[in-house]
């Protein structure tokens, strides 16, 4: 395939999705194409790319597009099959695109079309903004050296492979869902469904959990950490079935040592008088068991583990938790037992609510001890149809407003599933809107206030704020 005949197949599917580019009708246009493919000289690279339909159709340009550049050398067939994909900035800089690229949406949509294998030679620039900085890439016969500071996010991609071919409609199908080139109900769910298949492709195959249980075999101490709603608990007793004995307590504010680990508690003896008894908390309890029953796999689930003054819940009993502790210095836990390592059979499950700042921080201590993992909001198997289509919607505005920070903020498949309309449009106006005003009175998701406002008022005739 001719560098002219790929472009035409690329352009082709463009206007599936809805992309109009006649040079001689730019008022009905949404895109301009550009086409510089038989560039031969260095100092001239090859490429055709979508930009936007209010820029000129040669010469510089501004705002993001979606470019291809053409290795330089030619395949036995004398063709090229390998092309470097991005979205770059035109070397005109910002006009119109400046306040998407403010925002980590646009970024994190084509980093979810991100192959991670190392032939892609993926690359991504932390910021959409910066034009400035040159990216770190080397790819033998296609140089774009002349670009690198402005080129944001893109891989290398191979037109003689099927699942690259279906890589490139994704990206194409992304942008077009950016730029918004259908009005087209049917072209957008095309869109989506290419955006969809382009994600599959690139996702790395992970069970959740598959990798806990995995973790607590060779660590023995998990901290299952997410947004609200994920269903980290869920997973923690799912996987605790599996063992032969169950330990579990959830922390709180005032969750002391004397609940988890030992304490005395006041009591009247037969002669009427105050007396003080030994009480084993929790964690005590299972490692007694652990220690009398050492065929057996035992488990203890701390449940909002950073809800307590860790501190003071685990004293001196913190330095238990090495999984890779043998012998050290002996920890009196009761008046009458002392041990200087867990038993090798008490395997621990804590979870973490990441949207929570209200709570403890954890230290950096407590990360070394324990094996973190993140439980990403996905919609679970059993919602109902709608439930999990305004899951994925605000899941959509998250992800396009959000910062880093924020997305450990989105409200998890558990405020979605419902069992009917009703039912899904109380916990709506009940549960997950007053969870969003609240984050939006604390200044957090400002961005996304009008989006957020939209979706309550679409969906339950509501608004946020009166």
């Amino acid at each position: 395939m001719t560098r002219n005949e790929f472009a035409d197949k690329v352009i082709e599917y463009a206007a599936e999705l809805g992309m109009k580019s006649q040079p001689m009708d730019r008022i009905r246009n949404n895109a301009v194409v550009r086409r510089n493919l038989d560039a031969r000289e260095p100092s001239n690279v090859p490429y055709f790319a979508f930009i936007r339909e209010d820029e000129p159709p040669s010469g510089t340009y501004s705002d993001f597009s979606l470019v291809f550049f053409p290795e330089q050398n030619e395949s036995e067939e004398g063709h090229p099959s390998r092309y470097l994909m991005s979205i770059g900035v035109g070397s005109d800089g910002f006009k119109e695109d400046y306040d998407d690229a403010l925002q980590p949406g646009l970024r994190r949509l084509f980093i979810k079309l991100l192959p991670w294998q190392e032939k892609y030679h993926s690359f991504a620039k932390p910021s959409f903004t910066d034009i400035e900085s040159a990216i770190d890439i080397d790819v033998p016969n296609i140089n774009v050296d002349k670009y690198k500071t402005v080129l944001e996010v893109g891989c290398v991609v191979d037109i003689n492979i099927d699942d690259d071919i279906k890589l490139i409609e994704s990206w194409v199908a992304q942008y077009a869902l950016y730029r918004r080139w259908s009005g087209n109900k049917i072209k957008r769910e095309k869109a989506s469904k290419s955006v969809s298949e382009g994600r599959q492709l690139v996702m790395k195959e992970e069970d959740t959990g598959a990798i806990v249980r995995a973790l607590l075999a060779e660590r023995r101490y998990v901290i299952l950490q997410g947004a609200p709603g994920t269903g980290k608990t869920y997973m923690a007793l799912d996987i605790a079935d599996e063992y032969d004995k169950k330990f579990f307590i959830q922390f709180h504010a005032s969750t002391s040592y004397k609940d988890f680990v030992y304490g005395l508690v006041p009591s009247v003896n037969d002669r009427g008088d105050l007396i003080y008894e030994g009480v084993n908390g929790t964690l005590t309890e299972a490692i007694l068991y652990a220690e009398g029953h050492p065929g057996d796999k035992v488990v203890l689930i701390i449940d909002e583990i950073n809800r307590a003054n860790l501190a003071n819940v685990l004293g001196p009993v913190f330095y238990l938790f090495e999984s890779t502790r043998t012998n050290g210095e002996p920890v009196k836990i009761t008046d009458t037992v002392t041990i200087n390592r867990m038993p090798a059979n008490l395997h621990v499950i804590g979870t973490l609510n990441t949207a929570d700042r209200s709570i403890t921080i954890v230290d950096f201590a407590l990360r070394r001890r324990f094996a973190w993992v993140t439980v990403k909001p996905e919609p679970f198997d059993d919602m109902i149809a709608t439930g999990r289509e305004w899951f994925e919607e605000m899941a959509a505005i998250f992800e396009h407003y959000a910062n880093d920070n924020e997305l450990n903020l989105q409200p998890g498949p558990a405020y979605f599933t419902a069992d009917d309309l009703a039912h899904l449009q109380r916990r709506m106006e009940f549960e997950v809107m007053p969870l969003i005003k609240e984050y939006l009175l604390q200044d957090m998701l400002v961005p996304a206030t009008r989006a957020l406002d939209d979706f309550f008022y679409q969906k339950i005739h509501k608004r946020i704020f009166l």
